[in-house]
């Protein structure tokens, strides 16, 4: 796991603990040998990262206080401890480019009656089960709830999850997903940030129509931070880097991996035309 303390350029490092959480959990060395200490698979998830871009008009007081006050809202208060940092690095153009890194613990933090201490909750592979009305009945850790389920599946279908899944490839196709940089000056960047459908002139993506040109989700109108493209059998997204000068181009093929090579081409081409590149 990543130390992100140890990097040049770190203006502030700190370990931000929930109420109640034993306190020689902010110790980062401790908390992170007991996080491990309970995990018993090889490919266990440790944390989780969030990054996150600091304004460069801000000092870096104000941007060490935004970071706190971003961790101790939308993760310390959830129960979650928070490994912040800060940094403050400078760019090939000479200019700063703040940004912060938090790393969180993917399981709550328990206190027994005795004062011990242990971690406990869902992991990545793990589950979420829901009653009728929506709220939880359950989580599942290891996956035995999951096995319950397909043996239901079984019993009631008379399909494995697996025979079901091939059916559903058999109508759909089989998808093949991949997320790629590419290079973009801060200008471009700030361009996609706030890109309308408009600028996107290609009718065609990869041998299909295009179906949807997108900058804000159509269930909620919350923005992108970039540009979404579908065809009936294939998307791309491109969304500005918030740390470093590239974007991220998100793309998925129905069809197969090679018309996947092909979507991520004619993305990139469709970007580049929108920001005029």
């Amino acid at each position: 796991m990543q130390d992100f303390s140890a990097k040049r350029g770190v203006v502030h490092s700190e370990v931000m603990l929930p109420e109640g959480a034993p306190e020689h959990l902010g110790d980062r060395e401790r908390l992170w040998n007991e996080v491990e200490a309970v995990e018993v698979r090889k490919d266990a998830q440790l944390a989780r990262e969030v990054e996150f871009a600091i304004p460069r008009e801000m000092t870096q007081a104000q941007g060490i206080e935004l970071a706190r006050d971003f961790a101790q809202s939308e993760f310390v208060d959830q129960g979650m401890i928070a490994d912040v940092n800060v940094h403050w690095d400078i760019g090939e153009d000479g200019l700063p480019k703040p940004h912060g890194h938090v790393m969180l613990t993917m399981r709550e933090v328990t206190v027994g009656e005795d004062g011990s201490v242990g971690f406990g909750g869902e992991e990545s592979a793990g589950a979420s089960f829901l009653r009728l009305d929506g709220t939880a009945w359950t989580t599942d850790k290891d996956g035995i709830l999951l096995a319950l389920l397909a043996s239901e599946i079984l019993a009631v279908t008379g399909k494995t999850p697996s025979q079901l899944y091939a059916g559903l490839v058999a109508e759909f196709g089989d998808p093949a997903y991949e997320r790629v940089d590419a290079p973009a000056t801060p200008e471009q960047k700030a361009t996609l940030g706030q890109l309308a459908p408009e600028a996107v002139t290609a009718t065609t993506l990869a041998g299909e129509d295009i179906t949807a040109k997108l900058s804000h989700a159509p269930g909620n109108g919350a923005a992108i931070g970039g540009l979404k493209v579908q065809t009936e059998h294939a998307w791309f997204a491109a969304r500005p880097s918030g740390t470093e000068d590239v974007y991220k181009l998100y793309a998925e093929s129905l069809i197969s991996a090679e018309h996947l090579a092909e979507v991520q081409a004619e993305g990139r081409a469709v970007v580049a035309e929108a920001l005029g590149s």
